[in-house]
């Protein structure tokens, strides 16, 4: 290999790095304005509710999500399925919480679908 040769890798070096630099300082921007959005996001969020999933009480209201994505109430009866439920993340105390959840579940859906459609 001669100079010529060897200067011209590293001149192709030298601008495969600024290239490089340049497209990291983009995804940085990227994930900073994306932070942002996500914290503004939880800022607008209801506030927790002050109970828990884990602390029920007999007789307690709750919502969850049955097998057809229905969102439906029950009261907490301490039984096998209230159990069964709450293993799986499937008790929420409000409404509006459960129907996040199904939303999300749609979301996550849409794309594992998109995934495949590109694997393919």
């Amino acid at each position: 290999m001669n100079k010529k040769q060897i200067a011209s890798i590293e001149q192709e070096l030298e601008e495969f790095k600024a290239k490089c630099y340049g497209d990291m300082q983009k995804l940085e921007s990227f994930i900073a304005s994306r932070s942002l959005q996500i914290k503004n996001t939880i800022k607008e969020l209801p506030p927790a509710e002050p109970d828990s999933v884990f602390n029920m009480k007999i007789g307690q209201e709750y919502w969850y999500i049955d097998r057809d994505g229905r969102i439906l109430e029950s009261r907490w009866d301490n039984d096998v399925t209230d159990k069964q439920r709450l293993a799986i993340g499937n008790i929420y105390l409000t409404k509006e919480s459960a129907e996040f959840a199904v939303g999300k579940l749609k979301l996550i859906q849409e794309m594992e679908l998109e995934r495949w459609k590109h694997e393919r």
